[in-house]
């Protein structure tokens, strides 16, 4: 299962920073948020060729520095007419509920 580190506020105001494993990124924040967690920012956690050891209960760790920034989003230059109005129907798309 993989592991993501987080960066949340509890409700009393204060950060918390860890990791937290789960399925997927999503259920992983739900989780959090399940807690009381407001969070921040979450991103699959650096990969040391090590797996990381399975916490009962998250755990804290006050030394945790953002070793990148997010990605800046997806990608904005235009498209070509192929890639929109032929390769894109062939591929398929997003489904809705994601």
């Amino acid at each position: 299962m993989p592991v993501f580190q987080y960066v949340a506020t509890d409700p009393s105001g204060e950060t918390k920073r860890g990791l937290e494993h789960g399925p997927d990124l999503a259920v992983t924040a739900d989780a959090l948020r399940s807690r009381g967690l407001v969070v921040r920012e979450i991103r699959l956690a650096e990969s040391s060729g090590m797996e990381a050891p399975r916490p009962q209960a998250p755990t804290e760790s006050a030394g945790f520095e953002s070793p990148r920034p997010f990605d800046s989003g997806p990608p904005t230059e235009e498209r070509s007419r192929m890639q929109t109005d032929v390769l894109g129907p062939l591929v398929g798309g997003v489904p809705l509920k994601d």
